[in-house]
Parts: structure tokens; C-alpha cells; sequence
């Protein structure tokens, strides 16, 4: 494979890593109080800093977020990789 190719590669696997996560965010966001909508994060006079804090606080809450939530997040998840499917073929 080409330099270029697994360039290519990985700015795409990184962009979809960063688009699930936002649209996971919003989701969870409907979900779980604590948890912000993209447009109230990005609102902050420090866009980029408070993403990262925000992050870090679903990431520490992961293992103990209520589990109701996380179950219906599922149907968003499934919607998304189905969407993915349908538009490039792949469901990765």
C-alpha cells in the first residue's frame, strides 16, 4: 500500500472516529443530564478546551452512566451504521 494511500486512510477512519463521537455526544446528551448538546459546547469563548473537559467527563462516567441510557442510545448507534452502509457500502 502506498504512503499516500494509508495516509488517506487514516484521515478518514480518524474523521469517522470524530463524527461518531459527536453524534454519540448528542445523542447521550438527550439521555443523561450531565451531558451536553454539541451546540452548548460549542458556545464556550474556548470551543476546543471545552470539548476536551466535556469529553472527559463522559469518558470517566462511561463505566457508571446509567444504563437505561446506553440502551437507548443502541437504536441511534445501529441507525448510524445502517446510514453508513447504505451510503459507502462498508458498515465500518
Amino acid at each position: 500500500m502506498k504512503k499516500d494511500s494509508i495516509s488517506d486512510s487514516v484521515s478518514k477512519i480518524a474523521g469517522l472516529t470524530l463524527i461518531n463521537a459527536l453524534v454519540f455526544q448528542e445523542v447521550l446528551a438527550d439521555y443523561e443530564p450531565h451531558v451536553q448538546h454539541l451546540r452548548q459546547t460549542l458556545q464556550a469563548h474556548d470551543a476546543i478546551s471545552a470539548f476536551a473537559d466535556h469529553w472527559e467527563y463522559i469518558w470517566g462516567r462511561m463505566s457508571i452512566m446509567d444504563t437505561k441510557a446506553l440502551m437507548m442510545l443502541l437504536p441511534a448507534l445501529h441507525s448510524i451504521f445502517e446510514h453508513r452502509l447504505l451510503v459507502t457500502g462498508n458498515p465500518a
